[in-house]
């Protein structure tokens, strides 16, 4: 690096002696990158966790990283979530997200934060935001526009309960994204003979019990751009933490 330029070198440089006062000659050296207007992230003041979790596009073009800092009086955190791109051999700092003015920071937004395969939408968590309910979670949806991420869809839980935190896990592949609610409740048919589901009316009407906070997974199917609610996975023998890591 030199005047904020990044360069390799062109030729074999030899080691200057301690008599040689040369200093930098740029006729030996090739331009890489013109660093000089790049955006940076110094959290080496108030950080509390600089890579808290991390994930890269399936070309390793885009890196998003999510750091959490404390604020100036030590009371309330702050966590951004930087996004990283590949120039040449190094990784350029390009965005910041910060947490939307409605998402609470108590440390919980960007606790999770995952890219898709093709660097188009990134998602992330804040699984104790007060989405209608205390600490019911959401999950924020950027999508690439133009070179940038803009907000485009919040996620919540189609259960809506209270202390659900919805989005303490997360995984995404190219369709299809899937949600954990830490403290979900797992609802199950009634089975009055054996294992078989009761029905009742012709088959028509169930009756559903819930077991309380075993932990839930949702998932979201992309339809043109636009994440639907498609399904909540069903594990009869969940006690607990069920949906605890997804991949």
């Amino acid at each position: 690096e030199y005047n904020g330029d990044i360069y390799s070198a062109a030729t074999t440089i030899t080691p200057p002696t301690l008599q040689d006062e040369r200093g930098f000659d740029i006729d030996q050296w090739t331009l890489l990158a013109d660093a000089i207007d790049e955006q940076v992230f110094d959290p080496a003041e108030n950080i509390d966790i600089f890579s808290r979790d991390f994930d890269v596009s399936e070309d390793g073009e885009v890196l998003v990283v999510s750091s959490k800092q404390f604020a100036n009086d030590s009371t309330a955190p702050l966590t951004k979530v930087l996004v990283y791109r590949l120039s040449t051999d190094k990784y350029i700092l390009t965005q910041i997200i910060e947490g939307p003015s409605a998402s609470f920071d108590d440390g919980n937004f960007g606790e999770n934060v995952r890219i898709s395969a093709d660097g188009g939408t990134i998602a992330i968590t804040d699984k104790s935001a007060n989405f209608g309910l205390e600490d019911q979670g959401v999950v924020y949806i950027y999508r690439q526009i133009n070179t940038g991420y803009q907000l485009s869809q919040t996620l919540a839980s189609p259960s809506a309960e209270t202390n659900e935190l919805f989005g303490h896990s997360i995984e995404i592949s190219e369709n299809y994204i899937a949600i954990g609610s830490k403290h979900g409740d797992m609802k199950l048919p009634t089975t009055f003979d054996l294992a078989l589901e009761t029905r009742f009316d012709g088959g028509l009407t169930t009756f559903a019990r819930n077991k309380k906070d075993t932990g839930q997974v949702y998932v979201y199917e992309n339809v043109n751009d636009y994440y639907l609610y498609s399904e909540t996975l069903r594990y009869d023998d969940a006690i607990f933490e069920f949906g605890e890591n997804l991949y």
